[in-house]
């Protein structure tokens, strides 16, 4: 633990000038100081009149002076210096409360053992951190807990996900996923007046900063008619010969790289020199100079507008990294809600940092000294302020989401012989409307929504006799606690509909109700505060206890000795199937290792249709990448495919319980339990556009609805839901 003091603060301005980053920004600097004059430079916001006695809050004393912020990130030059300045204008604008910095090397510490503790302490207010994903997701999950409040630059969608409507987890930048999309709409332009072909490919990691791009590199890709070949992973060093070896055989109009080592990042920066457009995030600023190829990088910086870059620059002789900004407006913001919240005796942090950042735009005030000044002269009269901070405007939804509004993001083109990135163009989705991040509702119509001919005909089908189900839940241990918790809430509503465990097939491991780490013995629930799924419940197999052939067998209707439970169904009788799991571009994935391609499914089901096992079939999948399925199956007669995504996506997850540590549902059947628990017997073509809608980040797909009939007049209720 490290504190910042008076008498470090000049080795830390010493050592920040001295080491600079690989850009210098020297054509941005120009161009910002032209365009947009600093702040401090003009005159700061007129202090509003006082009010009359009438209208005056009751406020309280401030009795803390100090408040304990703990910053958990590496002592780096950047860092240390946005710390430091941030202290000294709070200094230099009288505030109402100083924060005393606990610096925690995150480098260094055990972060897990740290945030248990951290969250713990009263006597902290809030967490700064962390750099790496993985660590900003051990100190959420203990924050969580306690609600301790958190500000983190970490652009995980998983982490905004599961901790932005908690109200504690404020993130001060946008998510992974408006920069994915701002790099795919920036080559879609370029594709669309080029008229080139579209494919493109993207190269990333399996850890918490990779997966925002993988998860919606295609579905962003298909929103903007381009299609995504790949998503190449860059894990181990087997991996990465294979990623060269694709790339030199393939020629796509773009490949895109979002990787979160920068040693990575320089090795494949170094090593191609190509006219296929390579696209970098902003782990390629600190490639050594000298090796710098033709690439771009398109990488969040702080809006251009604040200037806060190049007064950065020139007060420390560097450009700032990702996070500078970020860190800056952290530290006031904290120091300006910690005065709000005791002058107006709120009891939590969370809630007056709520009202900062809630504030209406044009109330805001600037992020230099004299507007600070300005800021905590307006809160000691017991007025909300809000903060334009170094970020820029620190605009947060009125919603319960505490992840700010709009980023922005920065062209740069490498110029190889002045061995440097010089700045081009900056991106928002504010200004292109564009936007898949978690800071906005998906208003828009999605591009890809199917359409389903009213007029088309129904199959002459034998009478309904009967029903039958089979749920399966593919995977086992409790990180996937939301596979069992999905398959158990189908099973509890075909029971509610009339459904007896005779006709209902149920496979899971069963491994949750009584885990170890289930607090809560023989309790699973899908929702926080949901009913206890796991009540009166027959399982008729484990699924570590069959082989995939052994559930060809039960679908199939093919008894023996060891398989008594097979489904049992008919020529008149209705099946559905529903299935929540893993899934790979190849297939379902079976427990731990089985995989299950679309080829074998299609053999599975034609043999069940052959059998006649079947009046008609909805097989509703929650996987990533269930499309494969879906589309191996066309042609069957008398099956509807419903899945998650397509073949080229991932399927989301919803409802992070940190207590617990694990998922508890899937966004997919949320939406579509919500839909058929409100409007039951809906139509099959309501709940798909319903699905549809409410699925963001992949495409609800219908499969082989020609072959089913028409889903328009095709009732959920045919199914017992």
């Amino acid at each position: 633990m490290t504190h910042i003091t008076s008498h470090t603060r000049q080795s830390l301005r010493l050592l920040a000038a001295n080491i600079g980053i690989r850009c210098t920004m020297l054509l941005m600097c120009c161009v910002v100081s032209l365009l947009f004059s600093c702040k401090d430079d003009t005159a700061a916001p007129t202090p509003s009149a006082p009010t009359t006695e009438e209208e005056k809050p009751t406020l309280h004393e401030i009795k803390d002076k100090t408040v304990t912020v703990a910053v958990v990130l590496p002592q780096d030059s950047t860092y240390i210096s946005a710390v430091e300045w941030a202290m000294n204008n709070l200094t230099e604008a009288g505030a109402l409360v100083m924060p005393k910095i606990e610096w925690y090397d995150e480098r260094t510490v055990d972060v897990a053992s740290l945030a248990a503790k951290l969250a713990m302490r009263r006597d902290v207010a809030c967490v700064i951190g962390c750099e790496k994903d993985e660590n900003t997701r051990l100190m959420g999950m203990k924050c969580a807990q306690t609600l301790k409040t958190m500000f983190t630059f970490s652009g995980s969608e998983e982490l905004a996900r599961a901790f932005c409507r908690r109200g504690f987890y404020w993130a001060m930048r946008e998510t992974n996923i408006t920069q994915c999309e701002v790099m795919l709409s920036y080559m879609a332009l370029q594709s669309f007046y080029n008229n080139e072909e579209k494919k493109v490919c993207l190269v990333t990691n399996r850890d918490l900063y990779g997966t925002s791009f993988a998860d919606w590199f295609a579905f962003q890709a298909l929103e903007l008619g381009m299609l995504p070949e790949e998503v190449l992973y860059s894990d181990t060093p087997e991996e990465r010969d294979s990623v060269k070896k694709y790339i030199a055989e393939h020629e796509y109009y773009a490949y895109f790289f979002a990787l979160s080592s920068v040693e990575e990042t320089a090795k494949y920066n170094t090593e191609y020199n190509t006219i296929t457009p390579f696209f970098f995030n902003e782990k390629v600023l600190e490639t050594p100079v000298s090796k710098i190829t033709d690439v771009d990088c398109i990488c969040p910086t702080s809006d251009p507008s604040s200037s806060f870059n190049v007064a950065y620059q020139a007060q420390y002789g560097a450009y700032p990294k990702l996070g500078a900004a970020e860190i800056y407006d952290a530290i006031t913001i904290t120091a300006m809600a910690s005065a709000y919240k005791q002058l107006h005796g709120m009891s939590s942090l969370n809630e007056a940092v709520a009202a900062l950042l809630r504030t209406p735009a044009s109330n805001q005030c600037g992020w230099m000294a004299s507007h600070l000044r300005v800021a905590f002269q307006m809160i000691a009269r017991g007025e909300t302020v809000g903060l334009s901070g170094a970020t820029g405007m620190l605009d947060f939804s009125n919603s319960d989401m505490t992840i700010v509004k709009n980023t922005y993001y920065l062209l740069l083109r490498a110029d190889r012989e002045k061995y440097e990135y010089l700045p081009t163009t900056y991106f928002s989705h504010a200004q292109n409307e564009h936007s898949a991040s978690l800071s906005a509702v998906w208003e828009k119509e999605k591009l890809r929504k199917q359409q389903f001919d009213e007029n088309a005909q129904e199959f002459d089908y034998p009478k309904q006799t009967g029903r039958w189900a089979v749920i399966v839940a593919a995977s086992t241990g409790w990180q996937n606690y939301r596979h069992q918790a999905d398959a158990l809430d189908v099973y509890q509503m075909l029971r509610r509909n009339g459904y007896d465990d005779d006709h209902i097939i149920l496979i899971m491991e069963d491994d949750i109700a009584h885990n170890v780490e289930n607090p809560n013995k023989g309790v699973v629930r899908r929702t926080m505060e949901g009913e206890n799924l796991y009540t009166d419940v027959h399982v008729d197999y484990k699924t570590s206890q069959l082989t995939v052939d052994d559930l060809e067998r039960i679908l199939t209707g093919e008894a023996d000795g060891s398989h008594r439970n097979v489904l049992g169904s008919g020529v008149g009788d209705d099946v559905l199937v529903f299935w929540s799991g893993h899934g790979v571009s190849t297939g379902m994935l079976w427990g731990n290792k089985a995989r299950i391609s679309g080829s074998r499914m299609k053999d599975i089901v034609t043999k069940m249709h052959e059998g006649k096992k079947y009046r008609k079939m909805l097989f509703i999948t929650e996987t990533c990448y269930a499309g494969v399925i879906g589309k191996a199956c066309e042609g069957i007669p008398g099956l509807l495919f419903f899945s998650a995504a397509n073949d080229k996506e991932t399927s989301k997850t919803d409802i992070m319980n940190e207590q617990l540590g694990v998922w508890m549902t899937n966004r997919f059947s949320s939406s579509f339990f919500e839909y058929v628990s409100l409007y039951p017997n809906s139509t099959l073509r309501d709940i798909y556009y319903y699905t549809f809608s409410k699925t963001t980040g992949s495409h609800v797909t219908i499969y082989n609805a020609k072959n089913y009939g028409n889903i328009l007049l095709n009732r959920m209720g045919e199914y017992g839901l």
